[in-house]
């Protein structure tokens, strides 16, 4: 068998998979792990593919929602009546859980304001699982300045 293990910063050592090296069906660790990373048989491997998340094949970031689970979380967000309430139930859950850039997107969405969409953009970088994404943030703001606002953050942060 092979152990398949990640490494995240955040979340530790991660267990991807446990697999049989051969099997009467052929070579496991050929058809599970190679033929996903592009040679050229048209399979991809997408650790955001909804068919792997709600159907628990796992998430290769760990503690990164579902997207059924991130749909009801969006959904009781919008329930907060004014940013400042959002800010405040977006906080106890950063506490708890990460998140990816088209996740911290659509949240930023709800925010009436630039300046609290900001606000968020900052606070959720350290929960963002796929930072090298992050630009896809800049254009969920009204106003540029917020937006080279947020890319001078994101310079900044190591």
């Amino acid at each position: 068998t092979r152990l398949v293990l990640d490494y995240f910063t955040h979340q530790g050592l991660y267990l991807l998979g446990t697999y049989n090296l051969r099997n009467n069906y052929g070579n496991v660790w050929n058809d599970t792990w190679n033929s996903p990373y592009g040679n050229g048989n048209g399979n991809s491997w997408d650790p955001y593919d909804d068919y792997q998340n709600d159907y628990g094949y796992g998430d290769a970031y760990g503690n990164v929602m579902s997207e059924r689970e991130f749909s009801s979380f969006l959904q009781m967000l919008k329930k907060q009546s004014f940013d400042d309430r959002r800010l405040d139930f977006l906080k106890s859950q950063l506490n708890r859980t990460d998140f990816n850039t088209r996740q911290i997107k659509a949240m930023m969405k709800e925010f009436s304001f630039d300046k609290n969409r900001l606000e968020f953009a900052k606070m959720a970088y350290r929960n963002c699982v796929d930072k090298r994404n992050y630009f896809e943030l800049y254009d969920a703001f009204d106003f540029e300045s917020y937006a080279r606002e947020l890319n001078k953050f994101v310079q900044n942060q190591r």
